[in-house]
């Protein structure tokens, strides 16, 4: 499993984006030691129809539970609690393309 600090690309089918950890570990290194990101940025555009889900997992990736659902362009911080989660994006498909920045 890879974490990374930022994820960013394109869905033309439904699918998931890599996972972006809040805090603690970025492919098994810690990205600040003792420090956990307060906010990360999400970014979705393009011409679209369908739906993005910003999901978080509590358990190191194993379950991802949905905390918002967009189905147009967005830009704004997301609040991580300061906790250490791990977020990714995963999209339902109808038609188009939605770029997408999350880190």
């Amino acid at each position: 499993m890879v974490i990374l600090s930022r994820a960013e690309g394109s869905f033309t089918t439904s699918d998931d984006s890599d996972m972006v950890s809040a805090g603690r570990e970025v492919a098994g290194h810690p990205i600040n030691a003792g420090f956990n990101r307060d906010v990360i940025d999400l970014w979705i555009s393009g011409t679209f129809v369908g739906t993005v889900n910003l999901q978080l997992s509590k358990d190191d990736g194993a379950n991802f539970e949905t905390d918002s659902s967009y189905t147009g362009p967005t830009k704004k911080k997301v609040d991580t609690r300061g906790d250490n989660y791990i977020y990714r994006l995963n999209y339902v498909h109808t038609s188009g393309t939605a770029d997408y920045l999350l880190g």
